[in-house]
């Protein structure tokens, strides 16, 4: 069921809502006037708020604009009586404490999530950042190259798969770390690996896959494991190292989700429609499952959401 949200008369939000709006429809107001609501009507603190939205531009304007609610709100009450001075403290508190409010964007959340998390996520110490993550991937599918044309210099048959029979090893290199970034760059994707035919001779077309899929399922589980020792996180690793905390197989799912549902009580994801699968599965898993007594996530997002 969807009605038309007023800001300032309507019931606030709770439980998993969703507020369509696009840009320029006043979305902003609405995202950062509800947190203000919520501070002056609930008491809810300003630090067990989670606002995420999509890029670090957008979320330096909803920090500002978030305070300035605040301020105007904290203004706005002229009443002496003592549920207007309640609300006016309990705005300036919020004021006050403002550093300790946690606006990000979803990689800034996961980053914060799993320093918090620590061994439950499989981490010791504090990640390095790798933007680019470039170097290690090159490094590792370089490795592979090498180590299977040192093995078998015909094993890796080219010309089937797009590649000239009599290109070199800097050719296939780059068709794989292809391959390779596609796969890690897609969040949530599966690698299907034919296995290997009885008789390779006789189906050189699902040998040839077999092979070339068994390596690059190689880099990718290489690549994983060594960015982990490293202590190395990048974009793509950080969405997908929360997301597996989560996952239906993970050990400490349930514990891990308690967690970060203790420490936020609202969370509020901007530009909803930008999120894909396995972000959304951070968000549902942590803060709106119904396993969580009276789980409040409020998804914001153009119409079509």
């Amino acid at each position: 069921m969807t009605h038309t949200f007023d800001i300032d008369h309507d019931t606030l939000p709770t439980g998993l809502a969703a507020l369509e709006a696009s840009a320029g429809t006043g979305k902003t107001y609405a995202v950062t006037h509800t947190v203000a609501r919520m501070v002056a009507e609930e008491g809810v603190p300003i630090d067990r708020f989670l606002l995420v939205t999509y890029t670090r531009a957008a979320a330096t304007e909803l920090r500002n604009r978030t305070r300035r609610a605040l301020v105007a709100r904290r203004a706005a009450i002229t009443g002496t009586d003592p549920v207007s001075l309640e609300r006016i403290d309990r705005l300036g508190r919020a004021i006050a404490d403002y550093d300790g409010a946690t606006i990000t964007t979803i990689h800034g959340f996961c980053q914060l999530a799993l320093g918090s998390l620590g061994v439950q996520a499989g981490r010791v110490g504090r990640d390095s950042f790798d933007e680019a993550d470039d170097s290690l991937t090159r490094e590792v599918v370089r490795d592979h190259v090498l180590r299977a044309l040192a093995s078998s210099p015909d094993a890796l048959d080219r010309t089937t798969v797009g590649l000239a029979s009599e290109d070199d090893p800097e050719r296939i290199e780059a068709a794989l770390l292809e391959v390779v970034r596609r796969h890690i760059g897609n969040q949530g994707s599966v690698l299907a690996v034919p296995p290997m035919p009885d008789d390779p001779a006789a189906h050189p077309a699902e040998a040839l896959a077999a092979t070339w899929g068994s390596i690059v399922e190689r880099i990718v589980t290489e690549l994983v494991d060594r960015r982990r020792r490293a202590a190395v996180a990048t974009f793509d690793s950080l969405i997908s190292d929360l997301a597996a905390c989560f996952a239906d197989d993970a050990p400490d799912a349930g514990r891990a989700a308690a967690a970060l549902r203790n420490r936020f009580s609202v969370v509020l994801v901007d530009e909803f429609q930008d999120t894909d699968r396995l972000q959304w599965r951070i968000f549902d898993r942590g803060f709106a499952s119904p396993e969580f007594p009276d789980p409040r996530t409020v998804k914001i997002g153009r119409a079509h959401v």
